[in-house]
């Protein structure tokens, strides 16, 4: 989906909304992983040290 966002805005520049809100989409569920990644991290390190 990005790259075709990324294709339509270059063809036609009125498509650029479309993109930045699939870029912030992608940004957004990034961050909402490496959150649980980091919540696993601790939580593993909590059991380690139990």
């Amino acid at each position: 989906m990005h790259r075709k966002a990324a294709a339509l805005t270059i063809v036609d520049p009125t498509y650029a909304p479309i993109f930045e809100r699939v870029e912030r989409e992608l940004a957004a569920h990034s961050s909402q992983q490496d959150a649980v990644t980091r919540a696993r991290a601790i939580l593993a390190g909590q059991k380690a040290s139990a």
